[in-house]
């Protein structure tokens, strides 16, 4: 039986795919237990061309499924769909894993299947780190939590716990009927949020396992990208509100996704007032009310949406609150995130000790 399915969504990836695969070549017992489903999403290059060569290579553990192009949500349904894992995990194309950090979790989710250590728990969580192009690491992001209990879901995860970290029990995504949102971006987002309904328990293994690479052109991170796909972040709020923001039931959860609701919605306005075209700042504030107006009970206090938690959000708040100031204070809001990152980006390559305050800007 394989304990741990992995799916590399994977489009027009030639210059990344072959290193994010040899990321996961592992001891030789342990690969008789993985399972990598590298989901070729209509690529064009030789994206399909290396993954069927690693597929060659370990007939036991690599698989290609090779499809129409669907964009990144397709990729992780047909993979789910299709999983044979315990557990599953996603990876993307462009990304790696830290080999012996990879090589622990599976070690981890082997031993914890066969003494039933892991019977109850649904979500394993690790840490990850942010590499440049050089793959000099940039920062490392611990989840924090206790490694030696087992705990649940509320708000006190929110903040901390992200896509890269979450490795699911199979069985209980398939259990609610978990699918990603198709044909847009962020949908990364919904893998770190919806899962959270049918999660009992959660363990924590404190090593790095994902390799997150930061640099390349095209991320849905970048602001060229947030500015003209911000509709897509729109599509996966209005998803949460329409499906989380009514959700009554267990405390801890309830909590965590009014959390995560607001997050959410803090980066769309992010999004709309830094990165979108100076034209469109109004209209997308709009659509954003919109979206947050349906929001009630539990949630309503989301209503206000909390854009001063952190300092980078304050001018967010602000904006809302007097649209009627010269168009100036955007510009003044851009040119200070613009600043603010680029110190903070600095300052974290020169001091890794510093990389503690990152959240901070």
């Amino acid at each position: 039986m394989k304990s741990l399915s992995v799916i590399v969504p994977a489009y027009n990836m030639e210059n990344y795919l072959a290193k994010c695969c040899e990321s996961m070549v592992v001891a030789s017992e342990l690969m008789e237990r993985l399972e990598v489903l590298v989901v070729n999403d209509g690529s064009t290059d030789k994206t399909s061309e290396i993954g069927h060569s690693f597929e060659r290579r370990y007939p036991g553990t690599f698989r290609v499924i090779d499809k129409e192009n669907g964009h990144y949500g397709s990729c992780v349904n047909r993979g789910l769909a299709e999983a044979k894992g315990e557990f599953v995990k996603l990876l993307d194309a462009d990304d790696t894993f830290d080999t012996a950090g990879f090589a622990r979790l599976l070690r981890f989710l082997v031993e914890g299947s066969a003494n039933g250590a892991l019977d109850k728990i649904d979500l394993v969580l690790t840490d990850y780190c942010i590499v440049d192009k050089r793959g000099k690491t940039l920062r490392v992001v611990s989840f924090g939590g206790d490694a030696d209990a087992a705990f649940g879901v509320d708000e006190s995860i929110e903040g901390r716990c992200c896509s890269a970290m979450c490795v699911f029990r199979t069985r209980m995504l398939r259990d609610i009927g978990y699918r990603q949102t198709e044909g847009i971006l962020y949908t990364d987002l919904e893998w770190g949020t919806f899962p959270m309904l049918g999660v009992r328990k959660i363990k924590y293994l404190p090593v790095v396992v994902y390799r997150y690479f930061q640099g390349r052109e095209g991320q849905s991170i970048s602001a060229a990208v947030a500015g003209s796909r911000s509709g897509d972040l729109e599509r996966v709020l209005s998803r949460m509100v329409d499906e989380l923001g009514g959700y009554r039931g267990d405390k801890g959860k309830e909590s965590f996704f009014a959390s995560r609701l607001n997050s959410v919605a803090t980066n769309l306005y992010h999004n709309y007032l830094i990165c979108a075209p100076l034209g469109e700042v109004d209209a997308g504030f709009a659509r954003a009310d919109a979206i947050v107006s349906r929001l009630s009970g539990l949630h309503a206090s989301t209503e206000n949406v909390r854009l001063s938690n952190r300092l980078r959000f304050r001018y967010v708040g602000a904006w809302r609150r007097r649209r009627h100031l010269p168009r100036l204070v955007v510009l003044f809001a851009r040119a200070y995130s613009c600043l603010a990152s680029g110190i903070m980006r600095w300052i974290v390559r020169m001091i890794p000790v510093a990389a503690i305050t990152a959240d901070l800007l």
